[in-house]
């Protein structure tokens, strides 16, 4: 089924899209909708987006070889290889998702390569349930919480989705018992 549209987060996607120069960090709880408000940044980016999800294994060298794979480049490229490429294209978004998994001692690595990414001119959005002090000059943007009219929405777009029969009634009081986390709306739901 096609992806429903994005409800109540108009403002957030707005702070979103006028802050991404660098690096962004878009913070918060789990279950708050930072992941989605970077897809839908990177739906709506010209030129396509990178998509990295982080995991308790992950390494800024498979970051890197995503980069090399989505730009073409020989998986045997250096990484001024990638870097020059970046620098030549211009305005690449590369999203960073679920920071918070990545182990303290890869986090280095990441931040290092993050920094040459933003050097390079590349669009970079980390979401992470805790913000990155050591990533200089970055934004940072918490999701603020839906309102009840569009977390009731949601919760009935879950509903649709899962063909489970959901009154209004019972929109409402699972939209207001959990409009603070989006995630949680789908959780009960499902």
């Amino acid at each position: 089924p096609p992806m429903k549209p994005m409800r109540g987060r108009d403002e957030d996607l707005q702070r979103l899209s006028d802050s991404l120069k660098g690096v962004v960090q878009v913070t918060g709880t789990g279950g708050l909708g930072k992941s989605r408000l970077a897809a839908e940044v990177a739906l709506k980016h010209e030129a396509g987006a990178v998509w990295y999800r982080c995991s308790p294994v992950s390494s800024a060298a498979d970051l890197q070889g995503l980069l090399l794979e989505h730009l073409r480049l020989a998986k045997d490229s250096s990484e001024q290889d990638l870097i020059d490429h970046l620098r030549r294209e211009g305005g690449t978004l590369i999203v960073i998702d679920n920071a918070e998994a990545v182990s303290p001692a890869e986090r280095a690595g990441y931040q290092r390569v993050i920094a040459q990414l933003q050097a390079a001119g590349a669009l970079v959005i980390v979401t992470s349930r805790v913000r990155w002090e050591a990533l200089q000059g970055s934004k940072e943007i918490t999701p603020r919480t839906l309102d009840g009219e569009s977390a009731t929405q949601i919760a009935r777009d879950f509903a649709d989705a899962q063909e489970i029969e959901l009154s209004e009634a019972q929109a409402a009081t699972m939209a207001e018992a959990a409009r603070l986390y989006p995630r949680l709306i789908e959780w009960a739901i499902g």
